[in-house]
């Protein structure tokens, strides 16, 4: 069997050279464009006779909700930290050590989800979230900086790292905090997030506008929010 590039990016086609059925594997499936994401769910709505889609995907809430709902999800286990560790080292991404442990940290255990944030340099950005998720910003102060190092003219890839690392630390978050009123905080603000990365790749956002509604949702959740009487 040998493969061929099939008409949507990223995908391949297995040659049924040896059967009647064919596999269509699409890799990474988030980084699909929206016509591209409209015409698969086509395909999956009515799938030829004989086909297989296999979606791989490192961030599978940036797939659009029909698309999951038509898939059966298949897990792969997480590496561990000292894995991810071993494997950024062995990559050709150049990175300092504050940005490695920041990727690792926010990434769950995927390592495209940590290259990504090495590539987009996001260890100012963790630094940030993590300030407003624990200390809050009674003014603009945190959010005005966050708007800055991710930068007033960040591209669409820039700002889908974000959105990720946010998810990622503001999920952390909620596993970790032992304030059952903050977890349900954490928990909107996670689903406000996951809204707002579904969104970004068809929408033209102002990215100060996005920007500060990331910073706010994060301050909406952070421990500093929590009522006095708990």
């Amino acid at each position: 069997h040998s493969f061929q590039p099939a008409s949507s990016h990223g995908a391949f086609a297995r040659l049924t050279t040896l059967g009647s059925r064919r596999a269509i594997i699409i890799s990474p499936a988030d980084d699909m464009e929206a016509s591209a994401s409209n015409a698969l769910l086509k395909s999956l709505e009515e799938p030829p006779q004989g086909t297989f889609f296999m979606l791989v995907t490192h961030r599978p809430s940036r797939l659009l909700p029909t698309i999951r709902s038509r898939c059966r999800v298949l897990r792969f286990p997480v590496l561990n930290r000292e894995q991810l560790s071993t494997m950024l080292a062995a990559s050709d991404t150049a990175h300092d050590p504050s940005a490695r442990d920041a990727a690792i940290e926010a990434a769950g255990g995927s390592f495209g989800a940590a290259l990504g944030f090495i590539e987009q340099d996001l260890g100012s950005v963790a630094s940030l979230v993590r300030a407003i998720l624990t200390e809050g910003d009674t003014g603009l102060s945190a959010r005005s900086e966050l708007s800055r190092v991710i930068g007033a003219r960040a591209d669409r890839a820039r700002l889908q790292a974000v959105l990720d690392l946010a998810q990622a630390m503001v999920a952390d978050a909620a596993k970790t905090t032992q304030s059952a009123y903050q977890r349900g905080k954490l928990i909107d603000a996670h689903q406000e997030l996951v809204k707002l990365a579904a969104q970004a790749p068809s929408y033209n956002f102002d990215t100060g506008l996005l920007t500060l509604e990331i910073g706010t949702l994060l301050v909406n959740a952070s421990a500093a929010s929590e009522p006095a009487h708990g």
